[in-house]
């Protein structure tokens, strides 16, 4: 897959800002969106009813997204969240191509 294409969702993070493209209300860091081909579900250790911690999920809807590629755009959405969320530690888990 062209580089241009596959770093896309992680250029648009970086310019837009995960808060400003999800379902993010403010009340705490709970947020889901779906970018470029790229689904994103964060909760934190209070709103998940999957486990106890607070996760960052991340996965593709295209099988050309390789985990480099998602590896990257969950750190840059890790780095946003505590900029706003700072004492939350979070889980990243990624999942595979469904």
């Amino acid at each position: 897959m062209n580089n241009k294409i596959e770093n896309r969702p992680l250029e648009i993070i970086k310019k837009i800002g995960i808060f400003n493209l999800s379902d993010y209300e403010g009340s705490c860091c709970c947020l889901s969106c779906y970018i470029c081909g790229v689904n994103v579900y964060c909760h934190c250790h209070r709103c998940g009813s999957c486990c106890s911690y607070s996760g960052i999920y991340i996965w593709p809807n295209d099988k050309e997204i390789n985990i480099w590629n998602l590896q990257e755009i969950a750190e840059e959405i890790h780095r946003q969240i505590i900029e706003i969320w700072p004492n939350t530690e979070f889980e990243i888990k990624y999942e595979p191509y469904l």
